[in-house]
C-alpha cells in the first residue's frame, strides 16, 4: 500500500494526475485496485503452482509409496507409545489395587 502512495505522489509531482478531488479519488481506486491485483495474482500463482504439483506427486507411485511407509513408520513409532504408557498406567493400576486389597487385610 505504501507503494501505492509513492506512486501516487509521483504521478501527481509530474502532473500525470490532476490534483481536483475527483481525479484524486479515481487515482485512489485505480491503485487500491492494481495493487490487490498484484496481490491476487501472486496467491492464485501458488495456487495454480501447487495443485498440479499434488497431482503430479500423486500420479508416481515410487513418491506415494514413500509417503506411506514415511507415515506408517510415524504411526507404528505413536503405536508402540501408546503401548508403553498403556502397560505402564495397568502396571500402576495392578500396584494401587494391591494397596487397596492390603489396607482393607489390615483394617478388618
Amino acid at each position: 500500500m505504501l507503494i501505492c502512495v509513492i506512486l501516487y505522489i509521483i504521478l501527481i509531482n509530474t502532473g500525470v494526475v490532476s490534483s481536483n478531488s475527483s481525479a484524486v479519488l479515481l487515482a485512489i481506486v485505480v491503485l487500491t485496485n492494481t495493487f490487490n491485483l498484484i496481490i491476487l495474482m501472486f496467491i492464485l500463482g501458488y495456487g495454480l503452482i501447487a495443485f498440479p504439483q499434488i497431482l503430479w506427486y500423486s500420479g508416481d507411485l515410487d513418491y506415494y509409496l514413500l509417503q506411506l511407509q514415511y507415515k506408517a513408520a510415524h504411526a507404528f513409532r505413536e503405536l508402540n507409545d501408546i503401548t508403553i504408557n498403556l502397560r505402564q498406567i495397568v502396571a500402576d493400576a495392578k500396584k494401587t489395587n494391591e494397596k487397596v486389597i492390603q489396607f482393607n487385610n489390615y483394617s478388618i
